[in-house]
């Protein structure tokens, strides 16, 4: 017998009609169905590794009863806007603006984070006073990176439920900022191995105002995750 191969083409349009690109292998459909994969990529939008271990995760669960286990792969392309040059004026100020340069490039921005650290970080060389601090923090751990991942999702998820519960939904970039920092905080709190989690109100979490030179001392690929983010 001869078989034919089906080939479907499709025409990227741009991350308004097309964000993202999920690539699987052909065992992932044996354990979950496509509407769950397309699930999981929804629930972490712009977040492919999270996606990807959410996914990954659900599917060696059901992967739990087969009797030799199928070699599980995924990868997610997302596909970023072009980057604005100008900060666009806003009809209402923010209550804290991006700092930016004299030609109106963003110059810095301010985080809040909660960081969880695992039994295979080590301090960077040369570390600044802020990321030795952080390095410093609890020296002794167990936990595993695809644990601290599985912690790190569960928490993402816990804040969008919380966005969902709202009685109203947030109008501005300011009130999506002011309704997540009680539960924020408070998750900030629990899991954070940062000492930034013990600071007080809307100073738990936060790194404060940090430069694209502060941000490419942070090491490994921070930056480039960071300039895609939005409030």
């Amino acid at each position: 017998d001869l078989c034919t191969r089906e080939v479907h083409s499709v025409e990227l349009r741009g991350p308004d009609v097309h964000p993202f690109l999920m690539l699987a292998g052909s065992a992932m459909s044996s354990v979950l169905t496509l509407d769950e994969l397309m699930e999981a990529m929804s629930e972490f939008k712009m977040q492919p590794r999270a996606a990807c271990g959410e996914i990954v995760a659900m599917a060696m669960e059901r992967a739990k009863s087969i009797e030799v286990p199928p070699q599980l792969l995924l990868a997610q392309v997302c596909f970023l806007p072009p980057k604005e040059v100008k900060v666009k004026a806003d009809a209402q100020p923010a209550a804290k603006k991006p700092k930016t340069s004299k030609t109106g490039v963003v110059g810095s921005l301010r985080l809040r984070h909660i960081m969880l650290k695992t039994q295979d970080a080590t301090p960077r060389p040369g570390a600044s006073g802020l990321s030795a601090g952080m390095a410093a923090a609890k020296a002794k751990v167990s936990r595993t990176r695809q644990e601290a991942e599985d912690v790190l999702r569960k928490i993402l998820k816990d804040l969008r439920q919380n966005l969902k519960n709202a009685s109203k939904a947030p109008r501005t970039v300011n009130d999506l900022i002011v309704f997540e920092g009680k539960k924020f905080n408070e998750l900030c709190r629990v899991h954070s191995d940062c000492p930034t989690s013990q600071k007080g109100g809307a100073m738990c979490g936060d790194l404060g105002w940090m430069s694209a030179e502060d941000l490419g001392q942070l090491g490994g690929t921070f930056k480039e995750k960071v300039d895609p983010l939005k409030p």
